[in-house]
């Protein structure tokens, strides 16, 4: 069955959400922050209501990586991406959707995970106009199959033709695996004790490539 890369509908949020919480499950940082399954099961609503609020939000896009069964034309979301757009001097920049976390947050790991990645981000970039690429999942049924990629080169793509950049913060098996290989450089880590243990992950800056 064919791929289509879309601007996702109100109707695939639930989908999304689902798929976001799947893909996180077992990373480090998102264990310690959201430590019981019950916060899980509340996360994925709140996701839910996330996506929604970015699906209407003028600057941010949510792209759904849709497998449609041209005979029934049923399909199903197997990856998503959330773009958020850049802001320039003569644009009002308006406030950005806000999460609404689930009762059981630990704010202890996520406040000073969220002032690391803050200061690292602006070590790296600062303040200038570009695209962020807030997240970028695909199903694990349906990984090398291009579907990131595409995901990927939509935001690289604007890029290129309005010339500014992109940023993102990766995990460093993404990081060395997708995207070094698309053009992105690493120029720092985010770095946060948790759990006795060290985890980091990788800040990419895509510098556009134009004529």
């Amino acid at each position: 069955m064919p791929f289509h890369i879309v601007a996702a509908k109100q109707e695939d949020a639930a989908q999304i959400a689902r798929l976001h919480v799947q893909a996180f499950t077992s990373n480090v940082i998102m264990q310690a922050i959201y430590p019981s399954p019950s916060i899980w099961q509340e996360l994925e609503k709140a996701t839910e209501t996330k996506i929604l609020d970015d699906i209407e939000h003028p600057q941010t896009t949510v792209l759904a990586a849709l497998d449609v069964d041209e005979t029934s034309s049923a399909s199903k979301v197997v990856g998503y991406a959330v773009w958020s757009h850049p802001v320039y001097k003569d644009t009002a920049a308006l406030d950005p959707t806000r999460w609404k976390l689930p009762p059981g947050t630990d704010y202890n790991v996520l406040g000073p995970w969220r002032a690391e990645t803050a200061k690292v981000a602006d070590c790296v970039i600062g303040r200038i106009p570009r695209y962020d690429l807030a997240w970028l999942v695909v199903s694990a049924a349906y990984v090398r199959r291009g579907i990131g990629t595409r995901l990927l080169r939509w935001g690289l793509d604007l890029c290129d033709s309005q010339n500014v950049p992109a940023y993102v913060e990766s995990t460093v098996e993404a990081a060395d695996d997708f995207y070094v290989k698309a053009g992105f450089e690493e120029r720092d880590r985010i770095r946060l004790g948790v759990k006795g243990m060290m985890y980091e992950e990788v800040a990419c800056v895509y510098v556009p490539r134009h004529e």
